[in-house]
């Protein structure tokens, strides 16, 4: 609904893949080695790019974070994609 502004917070929980062996799979694939201790948490907002009334805006996702031992062997990759709609307050 409208309020005048562009972030809100996003509902849900940050996850990562299940976890594979070291040399497993590849460094592209997105699962986390079980060798290290990670985590996906932050508090994750999206983003219109204005604050007009409208349908199937584009959301542009910031904050999701990881925590663990290893984590500076991982990037978190925001998610893509998605839209939503401003409707109008009454």
């Amino acid at each position: 609904m409208y309020d005048g502004t562009t972030v809100e917070p996003l509902g849900g929980t940050a996850a990562l893949l299940s976890t594979e062996a070291a040399g497993a799979g590849s460094t592209g694939d997105g699962k986390p080695y079980n060798v290290d201790s990670v985590s996906a948490g932050g508090t994750a907002a999206g983003a219109f790019a204005d604050r007009n009334v409208g349908t199937a805006k584009s959301v542009t996702v910031s904050g999701v974070t990881i925590t663990g031992t290893g984590s500076g062997n991982y990037t978190p990759t925001q998610q893509t994609g998605l839209t939503a709609d401003i409707t109008p307050r009454r």
